[in-house]
């Protein structure tokens, strides 16, 4: 009965093991430099940060999209994750790419390289983000429709270089979302992007709690000082 006991437990630890080693990131699916959708498509999913990606689909030739994966912070919204593209033979012609993202609350552990979400913050998924390089003037048009979590759309076009970028808070904090960016084919689009935001946002309760606590050490300090 041990035996059974104890082999049944080893099944569970290699399953569970498995399931760990199964986290990929997006860029080690990708080959060196710019890897090509294809490789996205054939991996199923992957991981950039704290985002999950899956669901890859496109109507281009998928070998011919050249794909970076981008994951980096800095602006007022949180981390930027996800793609740009490239076409193998210069300008893009009409089409579309679209994937859908997940945000990963086990990242930090999972072998993905994400963060931590800190104690007292909401994180998840909080913004979107598309954006083309193009001639200025020519057409280019690229459309991204949002659905799942959020439900939306965005535009960018080439009329002026404020145009050529979409960047936007999601009202609520959706576990994920489905994005489908495409193309009108008129003009030239050197490359363009998709990516959604990821951000921790302190909870209410949190924000009641510093409240209660900095009108705390107010009385306190008027106390103290005789007023």
């Amino acid at each position: 009965m041990k035996a059974r006991v104890l082999l049944c437990f080893g099944a569970l630890v290699l399953l569970s093991s498995s399931a760990m080693a199964a986290t990929v990131t997006c860029q080690s699916v990708l080959s060196v430099g710019n890897g090509n959708f294809g490789e996205l498509i054939a991996a199923g999913n992957c991981d950039v940060g704290n985002v999950n990606f899956s669901n890859f689909n496109t109507t281009f030739t998928a070998a011919n999209v050249l794909v970076a994966a981008n994951g980096f912070s800095g602006t007022a919204f949180g981390q930027i994750l996800g793609f740009t593209y490239n076409y193998l033979n210069g300008a893009f012609p009409g089409g579309s790419v679209g994937f859908t993202a997940t945000f990963d609350p086990n990242a930090a552990t999972d072998g993905a390289g994400g963060l931590a979400c800190p104690m007292g913050a909401i994180c998840g998924i909080n913004g979107i983000e598309v954006q083309l390089n193009s001639l200025l003037g020519n057409g280019a048009v690229v459309n991204t429709t949002y659905t799942g979590g959020y439900v939306g759309t965005s535009e960018v076009d080439s009329a002026s270089l404020s145009d050529e970028t979409y960047q936007a808070t999601i009202p609520l904090t959706p576990a994920g979302i489905t994005k489908l960016a495409t193309y009108n084919g008129v003009g030239t689009i050197n490359t363009f992007s998709t990516e959604v935001i990821a951000f921790a946002t302190p909870e209410p309760m949190t924000f009641s709690l510093m409240g209660v606590g900095l009108l705390g050490l107010g009385i306190l300090g008027r106390r103290r000082s005789g007023k």
